[in-house]
């Protein structure tokens, strides 16, 4: 009788383990240190491809989408259902009165918002987008009141030449 090869003795019966253990997030290196296996054999294996190269990118596909749905989950907010008992004293002895359900509820995070349409809708929630025109900046004139650049030239050259300005009777 033959004997087994390395990869059928170590890898093949543990290819479904594998691909648990990728799914909830654990590193080839720590799987390797798992199944007592090198790291350079691992890896190797891996990019044979084959079963266990399908095993990795599959728990990585499911590690992806339970990642994605947890964002998903924290941008929008959501509600915790949950059971308060409340209890009375009758004769020196704690009695349950009655339990009443409860909901909590997690309010969206923006920062997480933020971050998924930035890389789900890149073109329309980049930092800098190309297509953005150039606004001109808006400082405070003597009123306090945001005015351009243009605005704030004309201000000064009627204030200049003694014209009053209609918004304000006083210089």
């Amino acid at each position: 009788m033959a004997e087994k090869s390395f990869y059928e003795d170590k890898i093949k019966p543990n290819l479904k383990k594998i691909e648990e253990y990728r799914s909830k997030g654990l590193s080839n290196n720590k799987i390797a240190e798992l199944l007592g296996v090198s790291k350079t054999a691992f890896y190797k294996y891996i990019n044979k491809g084959g079963e266990l190269g399908d095993s990795v990118k599959k728990g990585d596909e499911r590690f992806a989408l339970s990642v994605e749905s947890a964002a998903f989950r924290l941008a929008c907010g959501y509600d915790i259902k949950y059971k308060e008992r409340e209890f009375e004293y009758v004769k020196g002895k704690k009695v349950l009165k009655k339990v009443v359900e409860k909901v909590k509820h997690v309010l969206p995070n923006p920062v997480i918002q933020i971050f998924m349409l930035k890389n789900l809708m890149p073109e329309k929630y980049k930092d800098n987008p190309e297509n953005k025109k150039e606004e001109k900046p808006v400082i405070w004139n003597e009123e306090k009141t945001y005015i351009t650049e243009e605005e704030e030239k004309e201000y000064r050259l009627r204030r200049a030449k003694g014209i009053k300005d209609n918004k304000n009777e006083d210089f």
